[in-house]
This record gives C-alpha cells, sequence and structure tokens, in this order.
C-alpha cells in the first residue's frame, strides 16, 4: 500500500457526496486562508461533537448538567490545539507515513517492528479498489478502513477513530489510557480485531452506541446504530452460512452481547447470549475452542454477566464444564483482591496502596469472611454470625470524615462496600435486596464516581470488589433484567447502571489483561457467595 503522503496531488481524492459535504471538518484541507472561528463551546462538547448550549445561570452548559456520571464543563484550548500536538507525538517515528500500522503478535511492540494492516486480510476487500483516499485533518493520518472489512466513509473513519482512542481502551483499562494500553490487547486482540472481516463493523457499532449514550440518547431507539447493527446482523449470518473460521464468528457474537451489556438493551443481550451459548455448545463447550485467550475472555464474560445479574452461568453448564484455569503462583501485590487468599494481609500492603489503617483492616475481614463461604466451609450459622458481628462493627464506625477529600471519598467507598455486603451474608439475602443505607445503590455509585480512574488503577482487585457490590445493588433480583422502562431517554438510574458494569468489566479486563486466571478467580469467588445467598434468600427486605 502506498502511504499517502507519497503520492501526488490529485483533485479526485475527496468524495464529493452530500455526506461528506455535511462534514467539512474531515474534507482534504484547501490552500485559502482558513477563515477565523471563535470557539465558544465547552470542552466536553467539542469532544462529543455536539452544539454547546451555555446556560443563562450556573457552571454548567445544557448539555454537561445532564450527562452521567458527572464531567467538568470547562472553556479552554480548541480541539484543534489538541488534536495537532497528539497527531505529533504519535507520528514522531513515521511522520510522512499516513496510513496506519499494527504490532504484529510475534515481535515486541516497538517502532521497527511494524506490519502493514493491509497486507493481513486481502481475501476479505475484493468489494474495494484502488488505495484509501485522503479525507482530510487529523483523519488523514489514522485512516485505517481501506485495510479493514468496513464501508469506507468519512463518518465511519470517525467512529473508527472514536473505537480505537476511546471506546477500545475503556474496554481493557480502568483509565481508559489509549497510550498505555496493556500488551495482551495491543499485541493481539488489537491485530484480530481490525484485521477481522466481520469485526471493524462491530467496533464503528460500538463506537455508534456509545456516542449515543452519552448524548442521553436510547442506542434501540437512535437511527444509526439500528442500521449499523443491521449491517453486523446480516453479515454475521452471511458469514454463519460459509467456510470461515467459525471462532471468528464467535469473538463477534460475544461483543455483540457486550454492546447491549454496557450500552443497549437486556432482552436483546440475552437473546445474543442465548445464540452464542448454542453456537459453543456445537462446538463442544468452552474447552475444546482451539484458542485458549478467547475461551478465557468467554469465561471472564460469562461470569461477570452473572454476577452483575446475580444469575447462574449461560455459556458455562453441564454441557459445558466451566473452565477453571489454575490461579498464578505469584503475582503482583497492586492486584490483590479481598475475594481470594493472598500471601500478605492489606495491612501489609498499607503503603503501597497508600490506604488508611481501617481500610485495610475492613479488606482483610472480608477477605476472611469470603473465604469461609468459597472454601470448604463450616455451618452457614457461623457464616452468618461472623458477617453479622462484623457488620455491627461496620456500622458503628464513622463512614466519612469531615474533610472530604479523595483519599476520604475512597476510604468511605470501601466501608459503604463493606456494609452491604456484610448485611447480605448476615441476613443470607441477594445484595439487590438489602441496602445497608438510605439510597445505598446511587451513594455507592456516585462516591465510585468521585475517586479518579487513576486512583483505582493503583488497586484493580479492590477495585473490581467495590464495583461488583455496586453492580449487584443495581439488579433487579436474581437474574433480572433492565429498569430502563422504555421511552427515547435513558433515566438517571439506567445510566448509572449501565456506567457501573463498565466500570466493573473494565477492572476485570485490567486483571485479566495480567492474570486472565486470577481475574476468572475473583469472579468465580463472588459468583460463589452469590449463589450461597440465593441458597438461602430469607425473602425481599
Amino acid at each position: 500500500m502506498t502511504p499517502l503522503a507519497t503520492r501526488p496531488e490529485t483533485t479526485n481524492h475527496v468524495d464529493p457526496s452530500p455526506h461528506k459535504q455535511r462534514h467539512p471538518a474531515m474534507q482534504t484541507p484547501r490552500a485559502s486562508r482558513p477563515q477565523p472561528r471563535l470557539h465558544k463551546s465547552c470542552t466536553e462538547c467539542r469532544r462529543r461533537k455536539q452544539r454547546c448550549l451555555p446556560a443563562p445561570v450556573g457552571p454548567q452548559c445544557a448539555n454537561c448538567s445532564k450527562r452521567w456520571p458527572k464531567v467538568s464543563c470547562i472553556y479552554e484550548a480548541t480541539p484543534t490545539e489538541i488534536a495537532t500536538a497528539r497527531l505529533q507525538s504519535q507520528l514522531q517515528h513515521h511522520p510522512t507515513v499516513h496510513s496506519v500500522y499494527i504490532f504484529s503478535k510475534e515481535t515486541p511492540a516497538t517502532p521497527t517492528s511494524r506490519t502493514p494492516l493491509k497486507t493481513a486480510h486481502n481475501a476479505s476487500k475484493e468489494h474495494r479498489t484502488g488505495s484509501p483516499q485522503p479525507i482530510g485533518g487529523i483523519l488523514t493520518a489514522i485512516n485505517c478502513l481501506n485495510g479493514c472489512a468496513v464501508e469506507n466513509t468519512a463518518r465511519n473513519a470517525e467512529l473508527m477513530y472514536f473505537f480505537l482512542n476511546y471506546v477500545g481502551p475503556h474496554l481493557v483499562s480502568i483509565d481508559g489510557d489509549s497510550d498505555n494500553l496493556p500488551p495482551v490487547f495491543r499485541q493481539i486482540m488489537l491485530p484480530w480485531m481490525l484485521q477481522s472481516p466481520i469485526f471493524p463493523n462491530i467496533a464503528v457499532l460500538m463506537a455508534s452506541v456509545t456516542e449515543s449514550l452519552e448524548l442521553g440518547k436510547r442506542p434501540s431507539n437512535a437511527t444509526e446504530p439500528l442500521a449499523i447493527k443491521a449491517k453486523v446482523l446480516a453479515l454475521i449470518n452471511r458469514v454463519l452460512g460459509s467456510d470461515h473460521d467459525p471462532t471468528d464468528v464467535l469473538r463477534s457474537v460475544i461483543h455483540l452481547v457486550i454492546i447491549e451489556w454496557f450500552w443497549g438493551d437486556d432482552a436483546s443481550m440475552w437473546a445474543h447470549l442465548r445464540g452464542l451459548t448454542s453456537l459453543v455448545h456445537a462446538r463442544g463447550g468452552v474447552l475444546r475452542l482451539s484458542d485458549p485467550l478467547f475461551a478465557a475472555v468467554l469465561t471472564l464474560a460469562d461470569y461477570a454477566i452473572a454476577c452483575c445479574f446475580e444469575a447462574d452461568l449461560s455459556i458455562q453448564t453441564a454441557k459445558s464444564a466451566p473452565l477453571a484455569p489454575p490461579p498464578p503462583s505469584t503475582y503482583d501485590n497492586l492486584l490483590a483482591s479481598p475475594l481470594s487468599p493472598h500471601p500478605q494481609p492489606f495491612t501489609a500492603l498499607q503503603d503501597l496502596l497508600t490506604l488508611p489503617p481501617a481500610s485495610t483492616l475492613t479488606l482483610d475481614a472480608i477477605r476472611a469472611l469470603t473465604l469461609l463461604i468459597t472454601t470448604p466451609s463450616p455451618s452457614p450459622t457461623k457464616i452468618t454470625t461472623a458477617a453479622a458481628a462484623l457488620h455491627t462493627t461496620l456500622s458503628s464506625s464513622s463512614a466519612l470524615p469531615t474533610a472530604i477529600t479523595e483519599a476520604a471519598l475512597l476510604s468511605n467507598t470501601i466501608h459503604l462496600a463493606a456494609l452491604a455486603y456484610t448485611r447480605a451474608i448476615a441476613t443470607r439475602r441477594p445484595l439487590s435486596r438489602v441496602k445497608a443505607v438510605d439510597d445505598m445503590d446511587a451513594v455507592l455509585a456516585r462516591n465510585i464516581q468521585a475517586v479518579s480512574p487513576q486512583r483505582w488503577k493503583l488497586m484493580p482487585g479492590v477495585y473490581l470488589w467495590v464495583t461488583l457490590v455496586a453492580v449487584a445493588q443495581e439488579a433487579d433480583g436474581a437474574g433480572g433484567s433492565s429498569h430502563d422502562g422504555g421511552g427515547k431517554g435513558l433515566g438517571e438510574r439506567d445510566m448509572r447502571t449501565k456506567y457501573l458494569r463498565r466500570r466493573m468489566a473494565s477492572a476485570a479486563q485490567a486483571v485479566g489483561q495480567e492474570e486472565f486466571g486470577l481475574a476468572i478467580g475473583y469472579l468465580r469467588a463472588f459468583w460463589g457467595v452469590q449463589r450461597w445467598l440465593a441458597r438461602g434468600d430469607g425473602g425481599s427486605g
């Protein structure tokens, strides 16, 4: 593929269709002097490409005042200045090459070990001819559509850029840092995503659905996501009838499940999950899959969804034995969680995790209580008695200091999660049916969002446990469905629930990208506690 920078200038590179004329920022820059423009939009509205409507009173514009989670509404540097600086950083090794390259899975991620994306799947692009057309602006530098099995349009390029720089990074990391992606994702998972004949369309769908949700729209009622989803489903059905690798279809369908789980409709998610389960069982179950990494991802998602809805496993049943990878003998202390034993107690990791003594003592007590349930345990009465005593101790202590700092909010969040967890075990009721304090689910969600992702990133194991408790509090009973209630918009609780689902899954992926066996072990332990609670459910209340 000839790099765009070496091609002679011509006049037929820009598609003059009405669709592209509506995106002047994406067209090839003209030689004429640009007109000065007065920027009056806040940074968040610029990032989302929304029309900013400054409020006559109050610190936030009309759009930012409706967002969940809450964002800062500020007016500062223009997007062009920010994007130009980032582009220069991305292209510092190859300043004249304007086509996208990816890291090969066999070689380390260095500038000298890159493989052109175009050569990776020639079989999937018979419908396209010629070299990629420049779109203009920053998108010229990231135009990878000619190497992907997706229609080469300006809108798709915009959505693909959004996926690569925002949606994808937030799927596998807690803070969504696109410049420091986990090696497993960057070197193995992302190359497959871009080279697959199916997944680039799913990536575009993920970006469109995310944009709709962040605008406060219900994706199931938004025109663009519905149109892209119809194309994706038609493509999957077409591939199923061919001799294409069925594992690629399974990888794509699990991402449809994730789309509906994070951003869409629960009924559609369960429908996709049933279809995926049938496909997996037809191939002999999870353990018979040829790709061990995908088997681990599939198992991780199965446990995460079951924990979210306080339900049984879907993919791993009697026909498909649960995958039980051995937990690593040693792992980073930062990955420690109260859901699994660890060589050192949290009190010994206090300085490393920068937690106050009270929080480390709470986490050690939660770990001991969890192990009573997940290992060969004493009588249920002994477990509930221990949980009741711990809950009484936690209830008698002050939850929130007078000074509201991030450290205090972090300590308070762990405290609230422990209150809900111990109350559920003491009464042997599902987490969705107990509220340790008034509006427990909303308070816990606000606290999780108030602590910066960068702070949570330093303790992904603890963060996973906290978000598991929070997302279970939002469930409508065992195996319950969404409580979105219809309508074109999303209510506050709907947005909060979907936010917590994404945060819990990103925490599981953050641990899994380091040690998949460890992440699956954490989720299996929490799911085991939920199943123990369900077997002794004492009723609602």
